[in-house]
């Protein structure tokens, strides 16, 4: 690819400022915006708030031959050709699409909400990958595959040129469909900018996110997840969500078709949910006729989640007992995992706001009606301060015991963090610890653990770091926390 042909590009989409090209259009045969990801013929995108300029020095050493920024970097080093654009994520999104053009179509289905997303993603993919006989590609919080390449995830949605590059890539390995989570930050940050969804997926909402790293409010979060919707051609929309009326008559005006689910009066109906010794089971109605589902997954949320995946792989014409059989499979670590051979319950979830942690509690207090629900849990530094306020509050109304702990920090005294949450706490008088090494905290609880306890370990799931000082430091993650106790004070799991 060219310089011209991308000088093109944004003059078409108004983002272009100027260049230093000249007449003989560079040819670049990679992009990249990492200056730890160069190889020869390098286009490199400056972006981000803390860009510094070494990083496009160090990238000019590794075979970066020109730049796209915002901004010119006039150091006598920084010698090579640029083009300045107005919005460098627009452009690295625009820019991105066209060098990982492909030819062979994808149905591409994206899932967002504040809680549910990567279960879901988990059962819309197995549901695919039963039903094609084929691994289909994903990316979610936990990690990704293109049919090419797998990895870690470190963001919910990732940057616009991973995500064209995974697309590509699931392209050329003949796959037929791709399944990702989609947060209202990579709305707001254009890492979605240009794709054109065939499917979307809303599962619900409830304040998050907000602080001045994330949505300045609510409305502007809310709107987020409006715009991801808009770039679908079709929309599952939760039928009991909150703003639910302003989702569906803002989809509709903007000409995207819509189906409703998770209520007795949706298109695709929700009844008879019930909490099985090892899961749960529910039926669904569509189009009059009724179709069974058990899951092995406990919680009537979780019975939700995979309602949404089974009401697409309808409206894909996925045959029933494919999608029976692929559901009944579906096995998310972190995500409700529930161990049952000690001395009491461990439930590891990494519900991590008020929504998710409140479904949680519900059900155990359901389920487990006779027991004390103890719990161990931290907030992030940087972003979503109300979740101090909130998951403090519901543990105050229903723990009997809780931990406070370490949960990414990000750049903030972790200290502070959990001294807020305590402060949260005591209005309600029910005991605590702070106990700031996580492995330590985790383990004390179980510890301590009692036959009528319920222990309920939540926030990071099967995350295998923590954030700290905008470093990812490696963990043990809580679900191996918990397994290698487990396994030494009772044996194999």
């Amino acid at each position: 690819m060219n310089t011209d042909l991308i000088i093109k590009l944004l003059k078409e989409e108004d983002l272009y400022l100027e260049d230093t090209i000249g007449n003989n259009p560079l040819e670049f045969s990679y992009l990249s915006f990492s200056s730890l990801d160069i190889a020869k013929n390098t286009l490199f995108v400056c972006k981000g708030n803390n860009f510094k300029e070494e990083y496009l020095l160090d990238a000019i050493k590794k075979g970066a031959i020109c730049y796209l920024a915002q901004a010119s970097y006039i150091s006598s080093k920084a010698n090579i050709p640029y083009i300045l654009v107005k919005d460098i994520t627009k452009a690295m999104a625009l820019v991105a699409k066209k060098f990982y053009e492909f030819s062979r179509p994808l149905t591409l289905i994206g899932v967002t909400g504040t809680k549910g997303k990567t279960t879901t993603i988990n059962f819309i993919h197995d549901i695919l990958s039963t039903a094609c006989t084929t691994n289909i590609p994903y990316i979610s919080t936990i990690d990704y595959y293109t049919g090419k390449s797998r990895g870690t995830s470190h963001n919910t949605t990732p940057e616009s040129l991973y995500i064209y590059r995974f697309l590509k890539e699931a392209s050329e390995s003949n796959k037929d469909y791709f399944v990702m989570e989609v947060s209202s930050q990579a709305y707001k940050m254009q890492r979605i900018y240009g794709l054109n969804f065939d499917y979307g997926i809303f599962l619900n909402i409830a304040p998050d996110h907000i602080s001045s790293l994330e949505h300045k409010d609510f409305k502007e979060y809310l709107n987020a997840k409006l715009g991801f919707l808009k770039q679908c051609k079709t929309v599952l929309l939760y039928a009991l969500t909150d703003h639910f009326d302003y989702l569906y008559n803002e989809l509709i005006k903007s000409g995207v078709k819509v189906y409703t689910f998770g209520s007795e009066r949706s298109d695709f109906k929700l009844i008879n949910i019930k909490s099985e010794e090892d899961g749960s089971s529910f039926d669904l109605v569509y189009q009059n006729k009724t179709y069974s589902f058990k899951i092995n997954i406990e919680g009537d949320f979780n019975c939700l989640n995979a309602m949404a995946a089974c009401s697409l792989a309808l409206l894909l014409n996925i045959p029933y007992e494919d999608i029976k059989r692929a559901i009944l499979n579906t096995f998310v670590s972190g995500r409700m995992n529930v161990y049952k051979n000690f001395i009491c319950p461990v439930v590891v979830d990494y519900a991590h706001n008020k929504l998710s942690a409140e479904a949680l509690f519900k059900t155990l207090k359901k389920d487990y009606p006779n027991r004390n629900l103890k719990v161990v849990f931290g907030c992030p530094g940087d972003k979503a301060f109300n979740r101090r306020e909130e998951l403090a509050t519901l543990s105050g109304l229903y723990a009997s015991y809780v931990y406070i702990t370490m949960e990414d920090p990000q750049s903030k005294n972790v200290y502070d963090i959990c001294e807020d949450i305590v402060s949260y706490l005591k209005p309600y008088n029910k005991p605590y610890e702070v106990i700031i090494d996580r492995k330590k905290a985790i383990i004390k609880a179980l510890e301590n653990a009692q036959e009528d306890d319920i222990i309920a370990i939540i926030g990071k799931g099967d995350e295998d770091y923590q954030l700290i000082n905008n470093q990812y430091v490696p963990y043990e993650s809580d679900v191996k926390v918990v397994e290698k106790y487990l396994e030494e004070k009772v044996g194999s799991l």
